[in-house]
């Protein structure tokens, strides 16, 4: 695909034409560039980050081993969640991006450390839910450099004490336009503290650093000598262009992106434990309110923690009504599971019919179902702009004990009268992400009256790497 590379204010200009005009297709959300915008503020010309609408990876070969296609590409904008302030206006993207491609390594690799095969466990999050609880609209970019001189934190809270070897992250390099330009720049990655402050910024002081040219595809960064990390306290992951010409050389980081996020801004994860601060030039920094980190943490006692969904597949919803139905089939690993609701993010087509939800065994006896009405649930077209999911909860009759080792599935289903519409989130297991980046124990389905087969993909076929929007409280 031929692209152009434009400069100073005639490229400002000519984004700003393009993203009205893919904003009334209701494609995808984003402008690359810029600088952090207030909380609530519409991220249109002035947001650091950029909804870069997924650029759908091309599905793996069976074995996984084939070479990943397209990320994650502008799959609309429909969004979710609840703030009571203004909603972020959406505007254009720069055409899709190339795929993620392998697994590249920058900086300098440590030595081998011990890698016991750690039981999945659930995100850090919020404590008592059970699933993929990540909302997800888009992905979202955000320059290292650019014309805005950004700069971006990954936040997170440590989760072990051990050595940081590396982390795992999504660029999208210099030769898709708006997203970067020129060589990419060169960017500094450190490891620093938290300032301790109420914006929970980068302190300034850092415990490891290295520099590297960005190059496209989810990468993982290394470091000649690993920071030490204890756990429980707050740390960034900070990037920084320190090329001679940051404005002209740039590449970008993408996100998980929401249109309405609620508070937190993740189901997953306090807004403090996992967020994005980002700043402009010397400026001030401030978290990004619409967008939280993709990133995997690989600390050198074996522990893997993070988010590692890393695509949406917006223009791929599927409609539940009558026979069509969709559900998440999954099993219990670990210990056993006490629930007593059942939390979904989805839309509304038509009608007046409750949402019904059903908790089953693997074999399909009914165990407990609750229902959630038609009019708590938001009205729209997934990927047009202006009508987003939302999450909303029913509650079962009494508490449910999932037991550890036994399949389940939990199906969403209404009459004939209604239409709602339903996408799910991939998770990154092709891609390199550890099974504790993600919910690995259950992927989402769907079926028209006859068998259930995987959802599919945004531009491709059925890929039976996904999971529902949903979690079990």
């Amino acid at each position: 695909m031929r692209r152009r590379r434009l400069s100073g204010w005639l490229a400002a200009l000519s984004v700003l034409i393009l993203g009205l005009a893919l904003s009334i297709d209701g494609w995808d959300l984003g402008i690359p560039g810029a600088v952090p915008a207030a909380e609530g503020v519409s991220i249109a010309l002035a947001s650091a980050g950029i909804a870069d609408g997924p650029t759908q990876l091309s599905a793996p070969s069976s074995t996984h081993t084939a070479t990943p296609a397209p990320p994650p590409v502008a799959s609309g904008t429909p969004a979710g969640g609840s703030t009571p302030t203004p909603a972020p206006v959406a505007a254009a993207t720069p055409t899709p991006v190339s795929d993620p491609g392998g697994a590249p390594v920058v900086g300098s690799t440590p030595s081998p450390a011990p890698s016991p095969a750690p039981t999945p466990t659930p995100a850090p999050g919020i404590t008592g839910l059970y699933g993929s609880a990540i909302g997800m609209d888009s992905l979202n970019n955000t320059q290292v450099g650019g014309p805005n001189h950004t700069s971006t934190s990954y936040r997170f809270r440590a989760s072990t004490s051990a050595r940081l070897n590396s982390v795992r992250v999504y660029i999208i390099g210099p030769t898709h336009a708006g997203y970067g330009a020129g060589t990419g720049g060169t960017w500094q990655v450190t490891v620093q503290t938290d300032n301790g402050a109420s914006n929970h910024a980068p302190s300034g002081a850092v415990l490891a650093s290295t520099a590297f040219k960005p190059v496209d595809g989810i990468v993982t960064v290394a470091w000649p000598s690993p920071a030490s990390l204890t756990a429980g306290l707050l740390y960034h992951i900070v990037f920084v262009n320190v090329d001679a010409d940051p404005t002209a050389n740039y590449a970008s980081v993408d996100g998980v992106f929401m249109f309405h996020p609620t508070v937190p801004r993740q189901p997953a994860f306090s807004n403090v434990n996992w967020g994005q601060p980002t700043r402009s030039g010397s400026g001030d920094w401030s978290d990004l309110s619409t967008t939280v980190p993709i990133m995997q943490l690989n600390y050198a006692n074996g522990v893997t923690a993070g988010l590692g969904y890393m695509e949406v597949w917006v223009r791929s919803y599927k409609s539940i009504s009558g026979s069509a139905m969709a559900r998440e089939a999954f099993t219990v690993k670990g210990s056993n599971r006490s629930v007593s609701s059942f939390s979904v993010r989805l839309m509304r087509a038509s009608g007046s019919s409750p949402l019904t939800v059903s908790l089953e065994t693997s074999g399909g006896t009914l165990i407990a179902h609750c229902t959630i009405a038609a009019s708590a649930i938001a009205i729209g077209t997934p990927g047009i702009n202006g009508t987003q999911p939302t999450w909303e909860m029913c509650t079962f009759g009494s508490t449910q004990t999932l037991v550890a080792g036994q399949s389940y599935n939990v199906v969403l289903s209404t009459s004939s009268d209604t239409v709602y519409s339903i996408f799910v989130i991939r998770k990154g297991s092709a891609w390199g992400f550890a099974p504790t980046t993600y919910f690995s124990y259950g992927h989402a389905q769907y079926t028209t009256g006859s068998s259930w087969g995987p959802f599919t993909q945004d531009g491709g076929g059925a890929v039976d790497q996904a999971d529902l929007q949903f979690y079990f409280g």
